[in-house]
């Protein structure tokens, strides 16, 4: 009896290691590919009412190209332990900086990232990470 009392904690003491090491799935690095079924460039070249020449010579002002605005326009990385960092093209242009740091939480699958004491509510389901950018759904796809 003793034996199988303590086979039965092992076990247990075994899943949960497992379970612990296996780290949260919500962990990595998100890039936004598309806001409303648009790139980045398309989506801001739109909200303006521009052309291509005018968006991109718009983004020179703010030493942003339209590839990088594409590749980098908002770049969100959760870590184990609840860490968040946000990389950001566009923050760049709207607010001169590109890094902020903060928290994240992930309940269910609503994921909450809260930088500067502000929240940023998301859903995280099957691996993808969506945002509504004031009607528009952003989607963010895993790199890493």
């Amino acid at each position: 009896m003793k034996k199988a009392i303590s086979l039965f904690f092992v076990l247990v003491i075994i899943s949960v290691f497992f379970t612990s090491c296996g780290g949260n799935s919500a962990v990595g690095t998100y890039t936004l590919e598309t806001i409303g079924g648009k790139t980045p460039f398309d989506w801001i070249k739109d909200s303006i009412e521009g052309d291509d020449d005018s968006t991109e010579g718009l983004l020179e002002l703010f030493g942003v190209t339209k590839d990088g605005l594409n590749e980098r326009f908002y770049v969100l990385t959760l870590e184990d332990g609840g860490k968040a960092s946000v990389y950001s093209e566009y923050a760049v242009m709207y607010a001169g900086i590109a890094e902020s740091e903060g928290v994240w939480t992930l309940d269910g699958d609503v994921l909450t990232v809260t930088i500067d004491g502000e929240d940023v509510i998301m859903t995280f389901k099957d691996g993808v990470l969506t945002h509504n950018f004031n009607g528009s759904e952003g989607v963010f796809k895993k790199t890493d």
